[in-house]
């Protein structure tokens, strides 16, 4: 058969098919993923061969010799030659049943879900539910445990060649379900035989085990329907592996001093998760996991004030605008929405309604209250200045000192890219260069107002004019006293402000 028309046959089953799959059974031997079987395989040379009683007394060699690295696991035929236990040192599990020629396992769990292909650990691509995929996890404390030499019984349900590999089989006998009494799929490698099956009967004639792994792991190794079906120390059949552990729930966990379950192990813990350490300092009594955070109150830096209840984890208030209410902005640092304005130059309503526009601080500023709305700045002189370029000048930081407490902007450096700025007079208006000292509040004395140079030069400035209320009230004139003073790249200083008056005028 060809691929293609596999390929075709699958979908078309998928599509008109809507028939109940038949249920597994633990005594069909097709529900668990211990249920998982082999055949043709190539045992590999043994570091000890020994006559034994039982499967016990052959594990219980391997405990011995695997103690000093003799016995990686063993192979045990129960009614097979004189050396019915053979231990390997040299090899693993997975290289021994890789090497085997042919795989068989359930087609779905005791709960109906697929179970995955044990060659690429995923489901059938078709006639299956990936979100619910049981997967058979080699990791897990029977992950290991195998059965070889597995002679199928029975007829087959049916037989398909030319399958190229194991997951289209399987996928071939899921989609098969739903109008077959299939639970059970085999697959010859070597001649593509993909044979679908009613049951997994078969009668196998090697055990085998990995070492650590004690003669009670094995008998509760071949999966579980119901709690009955699991001994006292792990008495819950888990719905999502098919095996017997701890817990699945807080509820399972009935011993006072290990009230939680650990989800990621199935087992019970103590009500601290087992001890829990910086950063995930808090336990979670819901999953038995140490968090971050459970609530607001577990974050203690100020600068991470809020529990982000997805990830757990402590998280600034805000980190843009947009995080907080339509009143608020976002101030970084540390993250925190606070009452005002956001942009500069935005219009924007104090709390009586009146229209204004944002300043740097963050304040609606409304007309009539004592704003700069003008930086003027006057040069004594320039040496070298022609070959400034774009992007070079001064720049100028200041503080007042309100009743609410100091507060201070910061502008970019003064350059209309289309003026000779630093030669006489020049002009700033726009708050894209006034940036955070738009708009900035002038009622008080204007204290540390500094200037920086960038660029090349050296500049003697003679004085800044800071203009309030578009003229409408005396500016703050910021002096040069320093004889001498010059600034020159990465340079800053500091000016002295006064408030104007009719013997000083507006022009300073």
């Amino acid at each position: 058969m060809k691929l293609y028309s596999v390929l075709f046959s699958l979908v078309y089953l998928t599509a008109v098919s809507e028939q109940v799959v038949k249920e597994c059974s633990s005594d069909n031997q097709d529900c668990s993923c211990k249920d998982v079987s082999y055949e043709i395989c190539h045992n590999p040379p043994a570091s000890q061969e020994l006559h034994v009683g039982s499967l016990e007394e052959c594990i219980q060699n391997c405990d011995i010799f695997g103690g000093f690295d003799s016995c990686n696991f063993l192979l045990y035929v129960e009614n097979g030659p004189n050396e019915n236990c053979k231990l390997i040192g040299d090899s693993t599990i997975d290289q021994y049943l890789d090497a085997c020629g042919v795989v068989g396992q359930p087609l779905r769990d005791a709960y109906g879900s697929c179970v995955s292909s044990v060659a690429a650990n995923s489901c059938a691509v078709v006639g299956c539910d990936p979100s619910t995929c049981h997967k058979c996890d080699v990791n897990d404390k029977c992950g290991l445990y195998s059965q070889t030499e597995c002679q199928k019984k029975g007829s087959p349900g049916e037989s398909s060649d030319n399958i190229p590999n194991f997951e289209t089989c399987l996928s071939l006998c899921t989609v098969q379900q739903t109008s077959n009494p299939f639970t059970y799929v085999t697959y010859d490698k070597e001649q593509q035989e993909c044979i679908c099956y009613p049951d997994g009967l078969r009668e196998c004639v090697i055990t085998v085990v990995p070492y650590g792994m004690s003669l009670e792991d094995v008998e509760h190794c071949d999966g579980c329907l119901s709690d009955a079906d699991c001994p006292a120390d792990t008495p819950v059949c888990s719905v999502l592996t098919g095996q017997c552990v701890e817990c699945e729930k807080n509820g399972d966990c009935t011993d006072a001093s290990k009230p939680l379950c650990d989800l990621s192990n199935n087992i019970c813990i103590p009500e601290d998760c087992g001890g829990c350490s910086a950063p995930t300092v808090v336990c979670d009594p819901a999953t038995g996991e140490c968090k971050e955070c459970l609530v607001d109150a577990d974050c203690t830096d100020p600068a991470k004030p809020d529990c982000d209840l997805t990830d757990f984890v402590c998280k600034p208030e805000c980190t843009q605008d947009s995080d907080c209410a339509a009143e608020d902005y976002c101030k970084l640092p540390p993250g925190a929405c606070e009452f005002g304005c956001r942009n500069v130059g935005d219009s924007c309503s104090n709390i009586n309604g009146d229209i204004g526009n944002c300043n740097g601080n963050h304040d609606c500023i409304i007309s009539g209250d004592a704003y700069l709305t003008k930086v003027t700045i006057e040069t004594r002189d320039c040496a070298g200045c022609s070959s400034l370029k774009v992007g070079s000048g001064a720049s100028i930081t200041m503080t007042n000192e309100p009743p609410s407490g100091k507060k201070s902007c910061a502008t970019e450096i003064l350059d209309n890219p289309a003026n000779t700025d630093y030669t006489g007079q020049a002009v700033f208006t726009n708050f894209e260069y006034l940036s955070t000292c738009f708009m900035f509040s002038l009622s008080q004395k204007v204290t540390d107002f500094k200037v920086k140079w960038t660029g090349a030069g050296t500049w003697t400035p003679e004085k800044f004019i800071l203009e309030r209320k578009s003229g409408a009230d005396w500016p703050f004139c910021c002096y040069n006293e320093e004889v001498g003073l010059t600034l020159s790249d990465g340079e800053e200083k500091v000016f002295t402000c006064v408030e104007s008056d009719a013997s000083i005028g507006s022009n300073c």
